[in-house]
């Protein structure tokens, strides 16, 4: 998570085209979730889309911090990734 900007996926693009304004849905264990791609960050620069086969950053609009379950560690609360491990992400045309 990034403070300033929420929470962020990463990944590589396994296929299609993801683009900023654009609706997604996140298959998340709990089921589905509808999302709007925020921002795009490829390679630390920001960017309108990421293509198949570039390893992305998505800044995703509803989809909070809140979401992620958390484990108590040394010095409080510890966000937890591993059950989003492996979450896809499918956006609309």
């Amino acid at each position: 998570m990034l403070p300033a900007r929420g929470v962020v996926f990463t990944g590589r693009m396994r296929s299609g085209t993801v683009r900023t304004g654009r609706q997604a849905e996140i298959a998340l264990p709990g089921g589905p979730r509808a999302v709007t791609v925020e921002a795009i960050d490829v390679r630390r620069r920001k960017r309108e889309r990421a293509d198949a086969g570039e390893e992305a950053g998505l800044h995703l609009a509803g989809f909070t911090a809140d979401d992620i379950s958390r484990a108590l560690g040394a010095g409080g609360a510890v966000q937890e990734d591993g059950p989003l491990r492996g979450v896809q992400i499918s956006a609309g045309p």
